[in-house]
Formats: structure tokens, sequence, C-alpha cells
């Protein structure tokens, strides 16, 4: 995702959070699925593609980049500072 590649994923413990719109996610353990979405993938217009790629590079830059988590973990330490 951070490289502009829309995924096609499993969909398990927070990969729906982190893929969110931005790729395609299938029931997991059903191989069937993973190849259908990774031949919808394909097929769509490559402008379309390219779009969803930057969707998820865009994703990653705001939400899960290093400067995203030092900002959630510095919001958690100021949290939990003031409850004593």
């Amino acid at each position: 995702m951070a490289m502009a590649v829309p995924s096609v994923a499993t969909n398990v413990g927070d990969v729906a959070e982190l893929i969110a719109d931005t790729g395609l996610l299938v029931p997991s353990g059903n191989p069937q699925a993973l190849a259908e979405a990774w031949g919808k993938l394909l097929s769509i217009q490559s402008s379309e593609r390219l779009a969803m790629g930057q969707a998820a590079r865009e994703r990653i830059r705001q939400h899960f980049s290093l400067e995203a988590m030092v900002a959630r973990y510095n919001s958690v330490y100021e949290e939990i500072a003031q409850e004593d």
C-alpha cells in the first residue's frame, strides 16, 4: 500500500481497518475467493487501479506513517499521565 499498489488480502485481524476501501478483502481460508479478487483487480481499468493504489498510499501516509503512530502513542501517554 505504501508503494501505491492496491491490495488483495484475507479478512483477518485488523486487515479490514488497514485496507478500508483501497483494496479487496476476501474471507480467510478461501483460495477461490482470493483468486477471483485478483482477477477482478486485474480486470478493472488501469486508471482505476492507479487511483486505488494512490488512495492506499494516502491511507498509509495519513493513518499508519511513523509520524501518525508517534502522534497516537503521544496521545495515549498524555491520557495516561492525566489520569494520575
